[in-house]
Formats: C-alpha cells, structure tokens, sequence
C-alpha cells in the first residue's frame, strides 16, 4: 500500500519553470494519504478498467482543488490542508472554477453551472456526439474540447461545434495530428482561422502512441503530453511532457510516471 500512495506529484512545475535546459525534474506541492479523514478521506475503487480515483485537479495561487469523484466533491487544499469540500455528481470529470460562488462541471456529457453550491443550469449538446473530453474557459467564453479534436462553444443555451479548426488558446489555435507513429504535427491559426504557422514534431524511436495540447505559456511556449508505445502486447507506454518554442524547437522534457494505481480523466494542467 505504500507503493501506491502518491496521488500525484506536483507536475505544475511544467508552467511555473523558466525553461532554459534539456530534462526538467518535477517539484510536488502536495501529498494526500489515502483514506485520510482530515484530508477529505480521498480513496479509490477496483473499477474493471483497474483502480480507478481522483478524476482531475487545479491550482489557483495558494490553493489546490482536486476532484474525488469517488465522494462527489471538488476538494480544496491550502497549506496542505483540507479547507472546504464543493459537491458534484459522481459522473463529473472536468470543472472550472469562476468565483468563490460558482463553478462549472463537465458530467453526463454536459455543462452543469453551480451556483453557492446547488446546480442552476444544464447545458447540453443537440446530440449524443461529439464525446467531450475536457472544458475551459477563456475570454469570457466556456470551451468545450471533443474527443474528435473539434471544439464547441455555447450558442443560445446549447453547445454547438465551432466551425474554426484547433483548439483556442488565447489568440491563436492550436490543431494537433498524429500523422504517423513517428510524425506529429501542430497547425497553428490565428483567432480568425488564419493559418499562421506550422510545427513539425518528428519521433525518432518510432512510436507514439497519442499527444495533446496541455496549455501555452505567455512567451509561446507549448506544452505537451505524449504517450509512447514501450511495448505492444501487454501495451505498455512511457510518458512525457514536451515543451516546445514557436520555431518547433524542444526545449524540455519531463517524465511523468504512468498513473496504474489510480486512474485520472485528466492529471496534466
């Protein structure tokens, strides 16, 4: 049980550090034990697909919100204590935090708005697909990612696809290809769809697996988490986080470890 006590070491570093050299080591900011009563006795289940816990965490300033699925409740941590508990359904795996009276959750397919904690509004697409992987916000705006790569944005009350490809940081848009197992691929589009620029990402051992955009830094720094096939049958993958300039250049690299113990819908941000 000791070996599976790490819920996850901090990979925020991956957007505090100044990015100057090669290999990066991660720095963590937090540790919950499991089935701790004080830090909100965060557990997990033996699910078929293996052990499945915490679905998803932020951070903002000096706190840490993390989402335990398994007890309907977006967790907040300070100084490495438990400081309040925000409710959720079990089906929610992504959410955004937008003031200390309201936050917005992705389950059952949909946007669910809370408002000083009880759920006001539910926002849902005309139709079963696009599968939504994950939200965000930006100017002013709720952004959803799908799982083909496109994104939707609410229109009159519903989320509709837009019709501009990549998906938006700040002012530009970034579309991510997987051309082969040793070729990626990056367009780049300004906020009004106007290609701007294109990245080549070659993989020289020859096998990966899947990338995806996490965020963009202030100096355009992208920053990228890709999964690597080690091993075909059983499938084993190594992963790591790419940090690349706007000319294509890698500038970075951190490993992560393969979370086998614990399942997150998503763990990078």
């Amino acid at each position: 049980m000791k070996n599976m006590k790490r819920i996850f070491s901090c990979l925020l570093v991956i957007v505090l550090v100044n990015v100057g050299f090669a290999q990066i080591l991660p720095d963590e900011i937090l540790f919950i034990p499991w089935n701790a009563d004080s830090m909100g006795n965060v557990s997990y289940t033996l699910d078929p697909e293996g052990r499945v816990g915490p679905q998803n965490f932020q951070v903002s300033g000096e706190k840490v919100y993390l989402l335990d699925q398994q007890n309907r409740a977006i967790n907040v941590y300070t100084s490495e204590r438990l400081i309040d508990r925000l409710p959720v359904t079990q089906t929610t795996r992504d959410f955004i935090i937008q003031s200390a009276d309201e936050y917005i959750c992705l389950a059952d397919n949909g946007i669910v708005v809370y408002q000083n904690r009880m759920p006001v509004e539910q926002i849902r697409q005309a139709k079963p697909l696009p599968i939504i992987r994950k939200i965000s916000s930006g100017k002013g705006e709720i952004i959803a990612v799908n799982h083909d790569g496109t994104v939707s944005k609410m229109v009159a009350r519903r989320l509709a696809k837009s019709d501009l490809q990549g998906t938006p940081v700040d002012e530009r848009r970034y579309d991510l290809k997987k051309i082969s197992r040793s070729r990626a691929e990056i367009t780049v589009y300004d906020d009004k769809g106007k290609q701007t620029g294109r990245i080549a990402l070659p993989i020289d051992e020859n096998n990966l697996g899947s990338f995806e955009l996490i965020g963009v830094n202030q100096f355009g720094r992208l920053f990228l988490d890709f999964s690597f096939v080690v091993q075909d049958i059983p499938l084993k993958v190594r992963r790591e986080i790419w940090i690349v300039d706007r000319a294509g250049e890698i500038t970075g690299k951190i490993n992560v470890p393969t979370h086998y113990f614990a399942m997150m819908w998503n763990d990078m941000r």
